[in-house]
């Protein structure tokens, strides 16, 4: 993971759990999965984790990532800098990609925000 500082600066006073979790939709023959299941992330500080896709059929493929945050009151305190959920991912046949994410927490989110949950599925747009 890489650390850097947003512009409301970093709480450090506040350790806030991000638990990954990733899922296909049926049908689709992906593994899909974090690298890591989960960091530990500071309010204001920014976070870059990675997740694997690999295809394991005979045909090429391309998905779209449809994230979700949990608790829902924390999601508009929670950014996507980057994410491989904003294009849909071609996968070649028998092939695997890694999967980039900057995550950052805003420094207003509530003080009562101690763990969240970023789930990803998986949906087949294309395939051949």
């Amino acid at each position: 993971t890489a650390a850097s500082i947003t512009e409301d600066g970093v709480d450090e006073s506040r350790t806030i759990t991000v638990q990954f979790i990733s899922r296909t939709a049926k049908g689709i023959p992906w593994q899909f999965e974090p690298m890591i299941n989960e960091v530990k992330v500071h309010p204001g500080e920014m976070k870059l984790v990675k997740f694997y896709a690999k295809n394991e059929s005979v045909s090429n493929i391309v998905g779209q990532a449809v994230p979700s945050v949990s608790p829902g009151r924390a999601a508009v305190y929670f950014q996507k800098i980057e994410c491989f959920c904003f294009t849909n991912q071609l996968i070649e046949a028998n092939s695997s990609i890694r999967l980039p994410l900057q995550v950052t927490l805003s420094a207003k989110a509530p003080s009562d925000v101690n763990h969240l949950s970023l789930s990803y599925r998986i949906y087949e747009i294309e395939s051949g």
